[in-house]
């Protein structure tokens, strides 16, 4: 996991070195391979939460559950900040 997390970070920098036209179509892209590729993180956090309301969760799972919330946290930042970088720049250009 650790290694698709360097990787995802290295395609993202040489993603925000290119033109906002080319990010867009790229993160279209990204986002259809996404919602095709089952994530195992994904099941096992939905799976965690069915639990939660129907046995409750050792503290174990909390600390899975935790951790899972922790690394979604972590691609989403990943991937947004830039993204919002640009729509901040926009709107503060506007404004001056």
């Amino acid at each position: 996991m650790e290694r698709k997390t360097k990787l995802f970070s290295a395609a993202i920098k040489q993603v925000q070195a290119l033109p906002p036209e080319r990010q867009n179509a790229i993160a279209k892209v990204i986002l259809a391979e996404l919602r095709e590729e089952p994530n195992p993180a994904t099941a096992r956090f939905q799976q965690l939460i069915k639990t939660k309301y129907t046995k409750g969760l050792t503290s174990e799972e909390v600390a899975e559950m935790k951790s899972l919330e922790a690394s979604f946290y972590a691609s989403d930042e990943a991937f947004y900040r830039p993204i919002l970088d640009r729509v901040e720049r926009k709107i503060a250009s506007q404004k001056s």
